[in-house]
């Protein structure tokens, strides 16, 4: 998909989670940043009780349906509960990927994760000496199911929570979970679309593209066309921006209505160029091949926006049109274009074009020859890789071959990307070797990442003994990375004891996040991770809260009703443990770092929907 220059070298979390103030102040970029988004046993003990996540047990009984008082406010208030200037940030130890920096690779790795990280695995293989019944997952169903009422009165009850985190969290989860087709809840959540807190506004609107009802659909498409009686009530400005979301929203549930619905808003120029660009990359994610026409229209269309035309560039890529895909390598081919527009079809044309398009191919190994700009030629090397075939191949060798260590970390990626194409094992032994003879730390990360993107079972041990011998903290989360990828059993074990036993509590998260995705029985691990008596901040603690929730797991429902419950915990900590609630009824999962639209899971799933929603500020 298309990734714009500007926009590649910003300073930006990988997951959309972290919005530095030069993103703030440039929100052109920050918005084409959104549309260009092209693992042993469970038999740690079930010790809680500290910090308060307890084991867990039989079910509760529904919490009283009363609103808990506020906390105290902070010595230093932010504007609103939960809210802070820096509320859209994480931390760094809370990135899913080593930091981004100006490494435009590790942003483009976390942007299109989706593509290559592995599904879960069942109970029997992750945990194959289970008792049969411990690993039926119609009685997983059905302990879920117990706990349903208890689940759903504390989520209701949460909707009216002073804390306007918590608040949209809930909205959040409650569609996530199915539960908000009831007609009080139904209710409720629409009143939220009229929240004073634009935070809420914008959840409540997300958590309505999620509800499987004809009456969320019908209240989204009347927000889209502008005809709602509350988009009357805002300033136009606001009313605007509400449509733009909505129609992002819209664009999730593959609504094929959407271009007839949106037409007015792309043609307006007068529109901010952010929102265009938001709008016309919703035509992509909507899935209806129907945009293409207008789509290519813009794309042509020299007067636009640099912006709004890479943001249909990265359109089209979502598409998956190969039918676009002569117009995509033509834009490569004429320098003349805005460098954003020809870094958007860099990278789109990986998504479209075919490796038997023998043609195309040739052409794209022209343009990366000829080309002078570096990010271009960088994410041309991609895009080849993605590609494969022998043409695409022996042109990412030549370029392996050279002395810049920043063009050589592109080559090693797109290297793994043609074996995971051609599924040849051969094709890692120039990986393997530069691991060996890698000096720079950035080199190392990416060559793990490179042999993990491979897919292939023979990139396990190495991966595997390079983590554990890694001295730095980066080099660690990179191969926990790569073995998450790769999606093997073998690799539990490796994520339980960087987990428990490793001093970084970054690397500590990334093995968390990496064990819950792959593991559906870690939810006892996790527990004690968190009852441990090892000191974890905030942000550790929310992440491996919320990663009780990725776990799917119904046992870890009491520790986060119990944490609801309870008065004092950090916002950052009843936020996860809210979205977590979701997570674990959610019927269809996905991997968190999918870009928006892709299976409905990036914004659905992903702790980052703050920062996400941001980029529209």
């Amino acid at each position: 998909m298309g990734f714009p220059v500007r926009a590649a070298l910003a300073v930006l979390d990988p997951c959309g989670s972290r919005i530095p103030g030069t993103m703030r102040r440039r929100p052109t970029i920050a918005v084409l940043m959104l549309t260009a988004l092209a693992g042993s046993s469970a038999a740690a003990a079930q010790q809680g009780g500290g910090d308060g996540i307890k084991p867990a047990g039989k079910p509760a009984r529904p919490a009283p349906p009363e609103i808990e008082a506020p906390r105290p406010a902070p010595a230093s208030p932010p504007a609103s509960p939960g809210h802070d200037s820096g509320s859209t940030r994480l931390p760094p130890e809370e990135r899913l990927v080593p930091d981004a920096g100006q490494n435009s690779w590790r942003m483009w790795l976390a942007r299109n994760l989706h593509a290559f990280e592995s599904p879960p695995l069942d109970m029997a293989t992750a945990h194959p000496g289970l008792p049969p019944h411990l690993a039926d997952p119609l009685l997983r169903a059905q302990k879920r199911d117990l706990y349903r009422p208890d689940v759903d009165a504390r989520l209701s009850l949460l909707l009216r929570d002073p804390d306007d985190r918590v608040r949209g969290a809930a909205a959040v989860s409650l569609a996530r979970a199915g539960l908000a087709d009831e007609p009080g809840d139904a209710a409720t959540l629409f009143a939220m679309l009229d929240d004073d807190q634009r935070r809420v506004r914008d959840q409540a609107l997300l958590a309505a593209s999620l509800v499987d009802g004809g009456a969320a659909r019908y209240r989204l498409l009347r927000f889209v066309a502008a005809s709602d009686e509350l988009i009357y009530a805002r300033t136009e400005s606001e009313r605007t921006r509400t449509r733009a979301l909505a129609t992002l929203f819209v664009s999730l549930r593959h609504e094929r209505l959407l271009p007839q619905l949106v037409r007015d808003l792309v043609a307006d120029r007068r529109l901010a160029t952010p929102l265009r660009s938001l709008i016309v990359g919703a035509l992509g994610l909507a899935g209806d091949p129907g945009a293409v026409p207008i789509l290519v229209q813009i794309v042509r269309d020299r007067e636009e926006p640099a912006l709004v035309r890479a943001a249909a560039v990265g359109a089209l890529g979502s598409l998956r049109d190969r039918a676009a895909a002569p117009v995509v390598v033509a834009l490569l081919e004429d320098r003349d274009h805005d460098s954003e527009v020809r870094a958007a079809a860099a990278l789109a044309a990986g998504e479209l074009v075919a490796a038997a398009n023998a043609d195309l191919v040739r052409a794209l190994v022209r343009a990366h020859d000829r080309e002078g700009n570096a990010t271009i030629s960088r994410f041309l090397l991609l895009s080849l890789g993605r590609i494969g075939g022998a043409a695409a191949e022996n042109e990412i060798e030549r370029v392996l071959r050279r002395q810049s260590a920043e063009e050589r970390v592109y080559a090693e990626l797109a290297l793994g990307l043609a074996a995971r194409a051609s599924r040849d094992p051969q094709r890692l032994a120039p990986l393997l070797e530069a691991l060996r003879g890698a000096r720079s730390q950035d080199e190392r990360c990416a060559l793990l990442c490179a042999l993990g993107l491979s897919g292939l079972p023979q990139a396990f041990e190495p991966i595997a003994v390079e983590t554990l011998r890694a001295g730095a903290p980066d080099v660690k989360r990179a191969g926990i990375l790569a073995l998450q990828i790769l999606g093997s059993a073998a690799g539990l074990p490796l994520f339980q004891k960087l987990l428990i036993d490793d001093d970084a509590p970054e690397v500590r998260m990334q093995a968390a996040r990496a064990l819950a995705r792959l593991d559906p029985g870690s939810a006892s691990t996790l527990i004690h991770a968190l009852g441990s008596s090892r000191s974890r901040g905030t942000g550790e603690r929310a992440a491996l809260i919320l990663s009780l929730g990725f776990t799917r797991d119904p046992s870890a429902l009491e520790p986060l009703l119990d944490l609801l419950r309870e008065r004092g915990h950090p916002s950052r900590e009843r936020e996860a443990a809210t979205l977590a609630l979701g997570l674990i009824y959610d019927a269809r999962p996905a991997p968190p770092t999918a870009r928006v639209g892709e299976a409905r899971s990036f914004l659905r799933e992903s702790y980052e929907i703050p920062g996400l929603l941001a980029l529209a500020e």
